[in-house]
């Protein structure tokens, strides 16, 4: 291969292929993953455009009608919750159309008289083109944030499992098209992923919206009308619908009682299944709930999935993920900075003594973020199980939910979050003396709760300023959209919750959390405007101001009512108080006044 032919034919494929990659993850910084999925739809129109204007593809009127019923049908079922961020579809839209050339131009290469290449001949060619771009632009932008412990922590496996599995997906797309066209393999994909559906559906029990069922089956007619074309299609169906009713009808004349027994049987089974849709299946069980003031609310028990059971109300279903076995009872977790590590010993060997905790075994494990303090002096000091070393990033937020990421497989039953100044530690261990218990969901330690509006959330614990992001952290852990009323906000993120409800929202929702509140001072997050009564740095972002008022949304318990029926920390619980009062419970208590109070539970912890 000459130079000249090599810059023309190859340089350009690996030039894209770069780019669409760059593309296509930066947009996953800006927007959901739904209209991600709806923008990714209009490919094969993008494609079909280009492949028109390079001349490798045949204009055909028939042929864009197809693709745009396909089209359609893929973005009809990928609706849902939309946060529109202009930068990030102007990173999809440019995605879309770098992919759509980096396809026309394999295909060139594989079909064109002037190359007429073999797939892997051609894959040899342009593969360290796109590598070379790509680690060019890691040199620029990412090389100084990736460290050799980030690469070490994901494991060297699995990167070449993944660059292995890269590997042969790219082999076969190249065959793909150069047996096809690079219209058929973007179609392919839309195959795929109605093929991801219905196996989600019928092995793991997913749940498919109408609308969702409605636009892959749009969707699906429309591949098949582009596979076998209108004709084909209505010879096939007068072909079957003439050898049907022939069939019926020589049953019909032999057999005249098994045809009515037939129809009658019918009939019944359709009238069935519509009763089973719309009166569901399984008995819903209502309990009438006591707030405070003698306020009462329905609790709804749905039937659900197996492994994934929950309540309902005003607010979206609480997934609660019942498969998963932890292996230990509670872990205690506290992050500390400046904090002596001697005091915090202190208070872990006080929260231990705690009545219902000396059983069962805590374990303890201390985040520390000093950059100065010494890690075996920490441990020796704190006397915790385990101590870890964490960035200084994203204050206590990061270090809970690199908690979570971290131990997603290994999180015990149920999690105490502390911050390592104990402020009010006499105060929490009463609460949680008065409300823990096996069947505790999230039961938060802040001083207070409080509401506000949703879609408006200005700070109700003493300062104006207005919490942005909270529709957005309510969308993603609850998967839906902001009540038109108030949701709950505590004042500082301290807790106890229980794996379940942790495991109930997927875990890369916690590590785009994560990623926000450790996100370099450049991001987009931190452009929201502020009053100043907040900082915003990176230690202590101002996104994390609304996320640490926000855990109790992100644990599916934003319930404004709350706010409410609970007292503030320092008040105990009265006999006629119920359990889930202060907390939301991973089931419906068999008593709903609970047990009888603690009498007391000063005497259990000591001053630190």
């Amino acid at each position: 291969m000459t130079r000249k032919l090599y810059l023309r034919a190859i340089v350009p494929i690996g030039l894209f292929f770069s780019l669409s990659l760059i593309c296509g993850n930066q947009t996953f910084l800006y927007l959901g993953v739904a209209f991600i999925q709806m923008l990714k739809a209009t490919t094969p129109v993008a494609v079909l455009l280009v492949g028109w204007g390079m001349n490798v593809e045949t204009p055909s009127v028939r042929v864009l009608a197809n693709v745009t019923v396909i089209v359609l049908g893929v973005i009809v079922a990928s609706y849902g919750e939309i946060a529109f961020n202009l930068t990030g579809f102007l990173f999809q839209a440019a995605g879309i159309i770098f992919e759509a050339f980096r396809l026309i131009l394999v295909q060139r290469l594989l079909w064109s008289a002037e190359f007429k290449m073999d797939p892997l001949v051609s894959l040899y060619y342009f593969a360290p083109v796109c590598a070379l771009m790509n680690f060019l632009i890691f040199l620029v932008f990412e090389a100084s944030k990736l460290g050799m412990s980030e690469i070490l922590k994901l494991g060297l496996l699995t990167l070449l499992a993944n660059g292995a599995l890269a590997f042969v997906l790219n082999i076969s797309v190249v065959f793909l098209i150069g047996r096809t066209s690079s219209l058929v393999l973007t179609l392919c994909g839309v195959l795929k992923d109605i093929l991801l559906v219905g196996t989600s559906v019928f092995i793991w029990g997913s749940t498919v919206s109408l609308t969702q069922l409605f636009g892959y089956s749009l969707a699906l007619g429309g591949l098949v009308l582009y596979r076998l074309g209108a004709d084909k299609i209505r010879e096939q169906y007068q072909r079957i619908r003439n050898d049907g009713s022939n069939a019926w009808e020589e049953f019909s004349t032999k057999h005249p009682t098994r045809r009515k027994v037939s129809i009658g049987g019918a009939a019944a089974l359709i009238l069935i299944m519509a009763l089973g849709v719309m009166f569901g299946s399984g008995k819903t069980e209502i309990q009438s709930v006591p707030l405070e003031g003698g306020e009462s609310s329905e609790v709804v028990y749905v039937p659900q999935n197996p492994n994934m059971v929950g309540q309902s109300g005003p607010f979206p279903v609480a997934r609660l993920d019942l498969k998963y076995q932890p292996p230990r009872k509670l872990d205690i977790i506290v992050s500390i900075y400046k904090e002596h590590p001697t005091a915090v010993g202190q208070a872990l060997e006080a929260i231990k003594r705690l009545p219902g905790f000396g059983d069962l075994n805590p374990n303890t494990i201390v985040y520390f973020k000093d950059p100065s303090a010494d890690q075996r002096i920490v441990h020796d000091e704190t006397k915790a199980n385990a101590v870890r070393k964490l960035s200084t990033r994203g204050g206590n937020n990061a270090a809970w939910l690199t908690h979570i990421i971290d131990m997603w497989n290994e999180l015990a039953e149920h999690t105490l979050f502390l911050d390592g100044s104990f402020q009010n530690l006499e105060k929490m261990a009463e609460r949680i003396y008065d409300y823990y218990g096996p069947e505790t969901g999230v039961l938060s330690l802040a001083p207070s709760l409080s509401r506000c509006a949703c879609h408006q959330c200005k700070d109700p614990f003493g300062t104006e300023e207005s919490w942005y992001r909270v529709p957005e952290i309510f969308a993603s852990f609850n998967g839906d959209f902001c009540p038109a009323g108030d949701v709950l906000l505590s004042q500082s993120g301290q807790f106890i919750v229980s794996a379940k409800r942790i495991r109930g929202t997927p875990k890369h929702v916690y590590e785009s959390m994560r990623d926000l509140l450790t996100s370099d001072d450049d991001h987009w997050i931190h452009s929201d405007k502020k009053l100043g009564y907040f900082t915003d740095d990176l230690d202590d972002p101002f996104f994390g101001r609304a996320f640490e008022k926000s855990w109790m949304i992100a644990f599916q318990c934003g319930d404004p009512r709350l706010a409410e029926s609970c007292p503030i920390l320092g008040e105990r619980r009265q006999p006629q108080y119920p359990l889930d009062r202060c907390q939301c419970l991973d089931r419906n208590p068999a008593d709903p006044k609970g047990p009888k109070p603690a009498r007391i539970a000063r005497r259990h912890v000591r001053k630190v």
